[in-house]
């Protein structure tokens, strides 16, 4: 039998070795699922011995469990770097990349739901509609003006008319931006 190490010391050893497992926490766990076993010492502590409970611990342990316990660490075996397979780095990577989308999408939802988002394609279309609306309002004074116009020699008088008729599409706008303009549907 080797030296026997408490709880923190077998962590420590674990981390130095370049093992899973490297905290307290994980060491508690491995003994209280049974995966590995202690002895009591004189005092009635509760000891390991590491070269046991690390061939326990390797026979013990579901390695998909470690490596998803473990994943985005660095393991170091007989200090020579050796990083988790590239598989299970996408893996990780990729479920961090939809966690973070799940939760951008949830705030958006959220500012939706507050009236704090506005449609960018409704607003376009409503702003084209305006334009075009306005647009045809000012282009039917012409024709409505033309004969009444016609008459009159007074360019006093000509330009007086021509700024009452143009000012009517243009006030008329301005109250439907206030009440809001009609929206297809409620035509």
């Amino acid at each position: 039998m080797g030296k026997m190490m408490g709880l923190r010391e077998y962590a420590r050893h674990r981390e130095a070795s370049g093992l899973p497992g490297t905290t307290l926490r994980a060491v508690q766990k491995a003994v209280k699922s049974g995966r590995i076993s202690t002895i009591p010492d004189a005092k009635g502590k509760t000891k390991i011995d590491p070269a046991v409970a690390d061939i326990q611990w390797s026979n013990n342990t579901d390695p998909d469990q470690s490596a998803r316990a473990n994943a985005g660490r660095r393991i170091t075996l007989g200090g020579t770097g050796h990083s988790e397979s590239n598989e299970q780095n996408a893996y990780w990577d990729a479920r961090t990349r939809r966690e973070i989308a799940e939760a951008s999408k949830a705030e958006l939802e959220l500012e939706e739901m507050a009236g704090n988002l506005v449609d960018k394609d409704g607003t376009r279309r409503a702003a084209f509609e305006v334009g075009r609306l306005l647009r045809d309002m000012i282009l039917a004074v012409p024709t409505k003006l033309a004969g009444e116009l016609s008459a009159l020699s007074d360019t006093r008088a000509i330009e007086a008319r021509m700024r009452e008729e143009l000012r009517k599409p243009l006030d008329q706008m301005a109250r439907l931006a206030k009440v809001g303009l009609p929206t297809q549907e409620q035509n």
